[in-house]
């Protein structure tokens, strides 16, 4: 069965979105990362508001790290000009894949559904209980579980994920780093930080408990009861208020709830997230380029996120604002 997706999900939520712009100013340390500070001088009332974005500063060069929501609503757009300006002053634009539609599709259902001569089922690689809450789920979807039978638990997982958050109104065809790659097409350079393969072995790699238990997390977070909107509506008044705790919030909220998620998390964010870092650092040791990253909001968040592990490299990082200005 095909299912119409763009395979960028990390794990329970997607993620998030970002703005930024260069600006010269002094600044006020946080956790190792700098927020920027407003320098303009007032005309009439101004006020500032963070944006998930961020300057990395290089001397005289300056490249952007976007946050990016994955799925998102199309009443988001336009984008905050801070962020339309730090891409237009970008030579290269780097996502995290980079794969035409019909090839992802294609990459995703092989990885993702069993050979038709394979004899494991959705049936026969979960526990009984597991299957009849799938069974049920599906039901109230007005779906027949025999279109899943060959599905892999962690792809089974991924669909229903998709499937509520696309009901909720959040769409991947408007997610953010779908916006920035139709905006550079035949205009920037076009990078990806992994293949769309990479992203899919973290999953199909992981033992039958663990496949399980990411299908059991997601049936609860998916149940109809309207929590999942209600955390992609938080997850995007976050990524809105440029603010990381917040967001960092909300992904170890999964692992506190549901400490057996721990181990995939250790692969599906963590792991990324240095290994994501290396290619950055790579890049921006690139003499001459400017680049516009837009990454998964997750992943720059937190003790391990990615900002934090730029900055231990020792590249220095300034949080942007948007600058809003009303006339007196």
């Amino acid at each position: 069965m095909k299912k119409k997706s763009r395979f960028s999900l990390p794990v329970l939520l997607p993620l998030l979105l970002v703005g930024l712009f260069n600006l010269n100013s002094c600044s006020l340390s946080r956790n190792g990362v700098t927020d920027r500070v407003n320098p303009y001088p007032a005309r009439g009332k101004t006020t500032a508001g963070k944006l998930f974005v961020w300057e990395i500063n290089l001397g005289k060069k300056k490249s952007y790290i976007l946050g990016s929501l994955h799925f998102f609503k199309k009443e988001s757009y336009p984008l905050a000009e801070t962020i339309e300006k730090a891409y237009s002053q970008s030579d290269v634009l780097i996502v995290e894949t980079l794969v035409e539609p019909t090839k992802r599709v294609s990459i995703t259902l092989a990885k993702g559904i069993y050979p038709a001569d394979d004899p494991r089922t959705l049936e026969n690689q979960v526990n009984p209980a597991t299957y009849r809450s799938v069974q049920e789920r599906l039901q109230k979807s007005h779906m027949d579980i025999r279109l899943f039978a060959k599905f892999k638990p962690w792809y089974l997982a991924q669909t229903l994920a998709i499937m509520n958050i696309m009901k909720a109104g959040f769409h991947p065809g408007s997610g953010i780093d779908v916006y920035f790659l139709e905006k550079a097409k035949e205009k920037k350079e076009i990078l990806a930080l992994e293949k769309l393969e990479e992203q899919i072995d973290f999953y199909d790699r992981f033992p039958p408990r663990v496949n399980e238990a990411y299908l059991l997390a997601n049936l609860q977070t998916s149940s109809g009861s309207g929590l999942e909107n209600l955390e992609m509506e938080h997850l995007t008044a976050a990524w809105s208020a440029g603010d990381t705790r917040a967001v960092e919030r909300l992904l170890l909220r999964e692992i506190q709830k549901k400490p057996y998620l721990e181990i995939l998390y250790e692969k599906l964010i963590y792991e990324r997230n240095r290994n994501m870092t290396e290619r950055i650092a790579g890049h921006l040791n690139t003499p001459g380029k400017r680049f516009f990253f837009v990454v998964g909001a997750y992943h720059l968040v937190g003790k391990r996120g990615i900002l934090r592990l730029l900055k231990e490299k020792g590249f220095q990082l300034n949080q942007l604002y948007e600058i809003k200005e009303s006339r007196i």
